[in-house]
């Protein structure tokens, strides 16, 4: 089924999922775990530039306040985001935002200890919060929409950006597998003008024109099937007088050379019939092709 290109690039809205409860406490014990590493990390680094020695136990002892001022704001953050969510039944941009005021009010509070730090660090980290949920949650825009498949979705958009052929061929030419409607009848001509020499027009050499196309597609593929399966059953029919056993030699040898010769013949007519046969029947011509009975290394002796 198609898909509109609202459908495709629509957002994912949090507000048409049924909500589910998050577990507050498990979620925040993962975030200060997180956050807490993130700090041990910085009071790591900061015990490392100090200039005298403070010995390992320094990062916990001199500045082991900035493990527990990660710890939590990551904590606060995390514990107001989902408890948020799971009072108001709704998982949208609102509820980062106020995970983010108590976030940040806590990292006022530890680093700054004044009321316009705790206020500005708090509304500051919930517009931020707020604002990156609302608008997508990630760096690369809106997620694709839950129902949107991605095969038509993809179709959709090589369609956009799809060129008219017409233009094409105005930049390049006709030419290296680029051809426009009429350029079998074109071709004619133009040997017919250069060389004298004159033609009948084959499916194969006028399938780009829009009729010859609908000709091919609709007789062609249908014709050669039933010619195909002519071919093979009468080659499977002298192979199976290879079994003969009251053969001679000579005879033997001219009937594997005729079953090879038609085997090949075959070949070239498949490949040749690749342009307008469908990819069903060219996996069907294939692996007719390929079995093994008709390989010359397996004909009986």
């Amino acid at each position: 089924m198609p898909f509109t290109e609202e459908q495709v690039y629509k957002p994912i809205t949090k507000e048409e999922r049924a909500y589910e409860p998050k577990d507050a406490i498990a979620q925040t014990l993962q975030a200060i775990a997180l956050t807490g590493g993130a700090g041990l990390l910085a009071s790591a680094v900061q015990n490392s530039l100090a200039k005298q020695n403070v010995g390992v136990w320094g990062v916990f002892t001199r500045t082991g306040g900035t493990i527990s001022i990660f710890a939590a704001t990551g904590g606060a953050y995390e514990f107001a985001r989902v408890a948020a969510a799971n009072l108001r039944e709704k998982d949208d941009a609102w509820n980062p935002a106020i995970g983010g005021f108590f976030g940040g009010s806590v990292l006022g509070v530890g680093k700054f200890r004044t009321i316009p730090a705790v206020l500005g660090l708090g509304a500051g980290l919930a517009v931020l919060q707020g604002v990156f949920t609302y608008t997508g949650g990630t760096f690369s825009g809106y997620d694709k929409g839950p129902s949107v498949d991605e095969f038509d979705r993809k179709e959709q958009l090589r369609k956009n950006r799809r060129r008219p052929i017409q233009e094409t061929l105005d930049e390049l030419g006709e030419g290296r597998g680029i051809y426009g409607p009429g350029y079998a009848e074109r071709r004619r001509e133009r040997i017919k003008k250069n060389y004298g020499i004159d033609f009948a027009l084959s499916p194969l050499l006028s399938y780009n024109d829009p009729m010859s196309k609908a000709r091919v597609e609709s007789g062609s593929g249908e014709h050669f099937s039933q010619h195909f399966q002519q071919e093979q059953a009468a080659l499977d029919k002298q192979i199976d007088q290879l079994k003969d056993a009251s053969l001679l030699e000579t005879e033997r040898a001219n009937l594997i050379d005729q079953c090879l010769a038609g085997v090949a013949s075959l070949s070239d007519k498949v490949r040749d019939a690749s342009i307008y046969t469908l990819a069903y029947d060219q996996r069907t011509y294939a692996a007719v092709k390929t079995n093994p009975f008709w390989s010359p290394f397996n004909q009986p002796n």
